[in-house]
């Protein structure tokens, strides 16, 4: 779930969107999604994301729920800040923290004016002993995960969604998310869903680099398996909205469908009462 857990961040909780074009245009979106695990559902993550006189700032809440809530009592809490030119977004400062049965975490990563990402807060450190290292060339021009979901940054938005790859650093692992178009198809209505009509899927591969232990776990022997995302530009034509994605684990397979979409004040995408 934990790997689930930085896709979905990574993926799931940005418009794709190009930030330069919006560095002298405000925006403010927020998100609502519902996480399904073995179609039952065990989380829900909201997302706030505001442009706004040349800076960016994100944030996240991911909570349990029902006998996931009851087994973890899992919180997490992310935010993201930055600059937004015309030359593209430079991250600043990413904070994550979570909360549950497990214990809790904190980390801070803040970025120089270089492009060099440095964990700035780790609690509790890291045993660095058991785990590959991150070196300083792998945290050099790299992109918190909430910051990832936005830089599936389109050059125009009439160019392809589903290209190129992200290097993420979320303060402990380093990966790579890679993508590759697989088509349009339709999605069709459903009571997970506040989203019906046609979509881009896109093909990820996450390709862990560091900052994993030298001995995988379940997940991380399983970071091949497939990934699948489906964005739209049909709610608003300034952004690709991600509107599912899908996740095979080890445990079973993950869903996660968008429920609610705030753009600018209005309420463009809801679910209907039951």
């Amino acid at each position: 779930m934990a790997r689930s857990l930085r896709l979905l961040l990574a993926l799931g909780l940005g418009a794709l969107t190009p930030l330069a074009a919006h560095a002298a245009a405000p925006l403010k979106l927020g998100l609502v999604m519902q996480v399904y695990a073995g179609g039952i559902n065990v989380m829900t993550v909201e997302s706030a994301t505001e442009i706004a006189d040349g800076r960016y700032a994100m944030r996240a809440t991911a909570l349990t729920l029902g006998m996931a809530n009851f087994l973890t009592r899992f919180q997490l809490d992310t935010k993201s800040e930055g600059k937004v030119g015309d030359d593209g977004v430079v991250p600043q400062r990413f904070e994550s923290q979570s909360n549950g049965r497990l214990g809790r975490r904190m980390t801070v990563t803040q970025w120089d004016d270089a492009g060099l990402a440095q964990v700035v807060v780790q609690e509790p450190s890291i045993k660095s002993d058991d785990r590959v290292p991150v070196t300083e060339a792998q945290r050099r021009n790299t992109v918190d995960p909430l910051l990832a979901g936005v830089l599936r940054a389109l050059t125009t938005l009439t160019s392809e969604p589903c290209t190129g790859t992200t290097r993420v650093f979320d303060g402990r692992r380093r990966y790579d998310l890679g993508f590759k178009p697989a088509g349009e198809e339709p999605l069709g209505s459903n009571r997970y869903s506040a989203f019906a009509g046609m979509a881009i899927k896109c093909d990820v591969k996450y390709d862990l680099i560091a900052g994993q232990k030298k001995e995988p776990n379940d997940a991380e022997k399983a970071a091949d398996n497939p990934i699948s995302l489906w964005v739209t530009r049909d709610v608003d034509k300034r952004l690709w909205l991600p509107v599912r994605l899908e996740i095979d684990n080890p445990f079973g397979n993950i869903i996660i469908h968008l429920v609610r979409a705030d753009i600018d004040g209005e309420t463009k995408l809801k679910m209907a009462p039951n």
